[in-house]
């Protein structure tokens, strides 16, 4: 989980270290798509709040239900964003 932290902040932060080598045409289709990422991953952040709440709770299936609902949401990013795969993954 540590690893998926690490690679949202970047994302939230920073375009992909290959930025520089996208044509023009790949460029404006990062910058378009960068704001549903962003949207992508507050929902992501949300719900790995809300398990973690349910974790602290002892809510402990719940819990895991709802990281496996972050987790989906991320690979559906994956494939929805193929420019953020290497942030993603």
């Amino acid at each position: 989980m540590k690893q998926s932290e690490e690679n949202i902040k970047n994302l939230k932060n920073e375009k992909p270290a290959a930025s520089s080598e996208l044509s023009a045409a790949d460029q404006a289709k990062y910058n378009k798509q960068k704001p549903k990422v962003d949207a992508v991953l507050k929902k992501v952040e949300t719900k790995k709040t809300d398990a973690a709440d349910k974790f602290k709770l002892g809510q402990y299936g719940e819990a895991i239900k709802s990281y496996k609902a972050a987790i989906n949401v991320l690979e559906s990013a994956i494939e929805d964003f193929p420019l953020f795969k290497k942030d993603l993954t």
